[in-house]
């Protein structure tokens, strides 16, 4: 009798073994999951906000264009390129007179790092005669 007590001993500690193991292994994977929807969230945000970055530079290249010459796009100014910026690309596009009025300009810029997409919009009103800029919107 003593002979069989002794084998079946360690038996009992099997579950506890296994509950234990189980519910380590659950908290660990827990804490990957969280640490995983924070780093995607940040990098969301991040990019959301590089995207802006970008296309913000765009407008500003469009009105320097325009600001550089008054009756852009023409043969000297193009209507539609590319800005690139540390590998990225905002797409700026240039329209006189037809877009928002005579004498008036309009530019959009659009860019896009992963899924976030930005685009920005912006008015000027160009004299003809003095060649002065004045942004109207953005």
């Amino acid at each position: 009798m003593k002979l069989i007590f002794k084998l079946s001993n360690g038996i009992s500690s099997l579950p506890l073994i296994l509950i234990l193991g189980g519910l380590i292994t659950t908290m660990a994977l827990g804490a990957i999951l969280l640490v995983f929807l924070v780093n995607n969230a940040n990098l969301g945000e991040r990019s959301s906000a590089e995207a802006l970055a970008i296309a913000r530079s765009g407008i500003d290249d469009g009105i320097l264009q325009v600001v550089r010459n008054k009756n852009c796009p023409d043969a000297s100014c193009p209507a539609s390129y590319d800005v690139i910026l540390d590998g990225r690309t905002a797409a700026v596009t240039i329209c006189k007179d037809s877009c928002d009025g005579m004498g008036k300009h309009t530019i959009i810029s659009t860019s896009q790092v992963l899924i976030n997409q930005k685009k920005i919009k912006a008015i000027l009103e160009a004299d003809s005669v003095t060649g002065e800029v004045l942004v109207e919107s953005i």
